[in-house]
């Protein structure tokens, strides 16, 4: 299965209101973040902004793994469950 949300990188664009996750281009605003305090704002934003490199960084982990034919232990696992949830399965 693959990813079916916004392609691309995801940035944080600060705004004097609230945070907003875009495109690297700003042409698509992917959320905006809404909290009381700033400082879980601006993390939050960090986190979802690294979604899709996150994602493709376990992906990869997990078919290097599964081709060098090495044992799928717990963490494995773990990555293969959360590629899982990102891509709604």
């Amino acid at each position: 299965m693959e990813f079916k949300g916004t392609k691309g990188g995801w940035k944080v664009k600060d705004s004097s209101i609230t945070p907003t996750i875009c495109t690297q281009d700003e042409n698509v605003r992917i959320c905006n973040i809404t909290k009381s305090d700033s400082q879980t704002e601006k993390a939050n934003a960090q986190l979802i902004s690294a979604a899709p490199e996150l994602l493709e960084a376990l992906k990869r982990l997990v078919r290097t793994i599964k081709a060098e034919g090495l044992s799928k232990d717990i963490l494995t696992a773990r990555a293969e469950q959360a590629i899982n949830k990102a891509l709604g399965k």
